[in-house]
């Protein structure tokens, strides 16, 4: 026992080592006895193994070597003021403390520090908790927390923005639909037809829209697989352009060490929303409109980038291209893709960025952190 191996290597009078030597058996925290001069006197088999050393393995060093080498003469000169004037000290206290193991490693502490008096001289007590995994827990609420915080901020969004994206088509719909009726009344069936296809048209609209609502709840789908990127590219742009008479041209400017290792679904979604958004806003004024879409290697992971060399976004507006249902300009769609974007980039770890100068055109630039998705 760590207790015992005291009697030999410390000056403890008899009856205080049989009081020290029963309270550090039955203590499930780690603990150590210190002497004024920075000896450890004895140590608890807890204490042995969060700094990694075999039974009794501390008994007799300095104190200092289980501080951090950059630390060890500060600690010193603290050690030497607690003694001056000793009180019990609360674990924490407030500071950052760490402690190294035998095997060299850092270990996020919490002290709690007692002043007692053994074999007639002064001694600390000290009790050490291993706080690290508490405070990566701690972190990880903090982040979801902010995540939860921002999900709210767009949910506030929504409802401000859903009476005029989701209740105009609506409206719009139960108005073609009483035309239609009239219509069908007078025997006018080719223009009742026209009518409902319009109406049809307008609530498929609505059905994308809450279809795309649905999918910011939801989660990246985890479905990790190895697919060309250059392949997702172009058959992504033939279904965005598949309407348009005059297309950008496209530039595709993928790294060499295709093919690529991610969440195929989730990154073809985002890829998706950000050609359209750049074909949308193609430049009339430019003899030739053109999407530029690369991909590279960068710490920690993957970024991707789809450039245009269109109308651009005015400065004074460029703080809302994120918002839901936030309409910037008469090429808008539902105003929900890069919002989409966005949080699918948040919830893979990464981000998404833009720079747009009016006139020049845009850069949207999503980065994707290593575990989630590499280049291989």
């Amino acid at each position: 026992m760590s207790a015992g191996k005291a009697v030999e290597e410390s000056a403890l009078e008899p009856a205080d080592l049989q009081v020290f030597t029963l309270m550090f058996a039955i203590c499930p925290v780690p603990l150590l006895l210190v002497s004024e001069d920075g000896v450890i006197l004895m140590t608890n088999g807890e204490c042995d193994q969060l700094f990694d050393y075999p039974p009794g393995g501390m008994i007799g060093a300095p104190v200092d070597m289980l501080v951090p080498e950059n630390l060890r003469v500060s600690h010193a000169h603290r050690r030497n003021g607690f003694l001056k004037a000793p009180t019990r000290r609360p674990m924490g206290g407030g500071f950052d403390l760490f402690g190294v193991t035998r095997m060299g490693q850092t270990r996020r502490l919490e002290l709690g520090l007692a002043p007692v008096t053994a074999g007639g001289r002064s001694s600390i007590l000290v009790t050490a908790v291993d706080v690290s995994a508490r405070l990566a827990v701690e972190a990880e609420l903090e982040r979801r927390s902010v995540e939860l915080e921002g999900l709210n901020a767009d949910l506030k969004h929504i409802a401000r923005s859903a009476s005029h994206g989701l209740k105009s088509p609506l409206t719009s719909i139960c108005g073609l639909l009483s035309l239609a009726v009239d219509d069908i009344d007078e025997g006018n069936s080719e223009e009742a037809r026209r009518i409902l296809e319009a109406a049809l048209k307008i609530g498929r609209r609505g059905t994308r829209l809450i279809e795309a609502v649905n999918d910011m709840t939801r989660g990246p789908s985890s479905a990790v697989e190895s697919f060309s990127l250059r392949d997702v590219v172009r058959d992504l742009w033939s279904e965005v352009t598949a309407t348009i008479p005059h297309p950008p041209r496209l530039v595709i400017d993928v790294a060499a060490g295709e093919p690529i290792t991610a969440d195929r679904k989730t990154l073809t979604m985002m890829l998706g929303h950000m050609l359209s958004n750049a074909c949308r806003f193609a430049d009339p004024a430019k003899k030739r409109a053109e999407v530029t879409v690369s991909a590279c290697r960068a710490a920690p992971g993957l970024r991707l980038s789809v450039a245009d060399n269109g109308v651009g976004v005015p400065g004074d507006v460029q703080h809302r291209v994120f918002y839901p249902f936030d309409r910037l300009h008469s090429n808008s769609g539902d105003g929900i893709g890069l919002t989409l974007v966005r949080r699918a980039a948040e919830r893979l770890g990464g981000s998404v960025t833009f720079s747009s100068k009016p006139g020049v055109g845009s850069v949207f630039t999503l980065s994707i952190p290593q575990s989630e998705s590499v280049l291989t």
